[in-house]
């Protein structure tokens, strides 16, 4: 058997823990991310299409 001390590495279930924090993350910020990006592109255009529908109801 190993002492702590002469033991490098990391078990099996470490690994598993730290796969499984950053699927977590990934599963959070991959939605907001999109959503963003869906955001940054409408933006732009509907701020272009504003004058035309004040005119229209003019």
């Amino acid at each position: 058997m190993l002492n702590r001390r002469q033991r490098r590495g990391f078990s099996l279930i470490e690994l598993l823990i730290v796969i499984a924090i950053i699927l977590v993350n990934i599963t959070i910020a991959v939605p907001k991310y999109k959503k963003t990006q869906i955001f940054v592109r409408e933006t732009p255009a509907m701020k272009a299409i504003q004058p035309i529908h004040t005119k229209e109801l003019q």
